[in-house]
């Protein structure tokens, strides 16, 4: 009888302890996925100052790369960054004006990128400027499709999923000059 008794006493802490770790191992799991969907939720001005702050810098980095570029279709593809991203910048300083607070951190790291760009030339300038670019597009078109998907700002939704493909097409032609200029 006592055997039987400590046989049931042991069975019910274990399926104590089993429930416990079942319901921890669930809790886990809820925080967790509430982890992946704050992830995916954007932040509609963090996304506007980015976009315009990346936007302004292809616009530089196009300028200087029409003046610096030994090859035509480097200097080819720096216009169309201009006139591409010159059109963007306008219609999302029309949708929420000029970012007050743009992200300093990342004027900053665009400012060294155009200081160390600025000091080359010729086919130097072209490798580096399309690695620029490869990167930088790359990281736009998270940036954008995180926007079209989940922004909450319905003005900013409409405008990244617009520029998107395009912002993909920039995407492709940059890594074809990558192959032809190593970059």
């Amino acid at each position: 009888m006592i055997r039987i008794m400590g046989i049931a006493l042991t069975a019910c802490a274990c399926l104590c302890l089993a429930t416990v770790a079942l319901a921890q191992n669930r809790t886990n799991q809820n925080q967790s996925n509430q982890n992946k969907s704050t992830d995916k939720q954007v932040d509609d001005k963090t996304f506007a100052t980015k976009a315009a702050t990346a936007g302004k810098m292809e616009v530089k980095l196009g300028q200087m790369a029409e003046q610096r570029a030994a090859s035509a279709d480097v200097k080819k593809f720096a216009q169309r960054m201009v006139e591409d991203h010159g059109k963007a910048n306008k219609e999302l300083a029309e949708i929420v004006g000029a970012p007050q607070d743009a992200n300093r951190e990342a004027d900053r790291e665009h400012q060294q990128e155009l200081d160390r760009l600025a000091k080359l030339q010729g086919a130097e300038f072209d490798r580096e400027y399309v690695k620029a670019q490869v990167k930088g597009h790359e990281e736009a078109v998270q940036l954008f499709e995180t926007e079209a998907r989940n922004g909450q700002d319905s003005r900013l939704k409409a405008f990244a999923a617009k520029y998107l493909p395009t912002i993909r097409d920039h995407l492709q032609m940059v890594r074809a000059l990558a192959g032809k200029t190593g970059g």
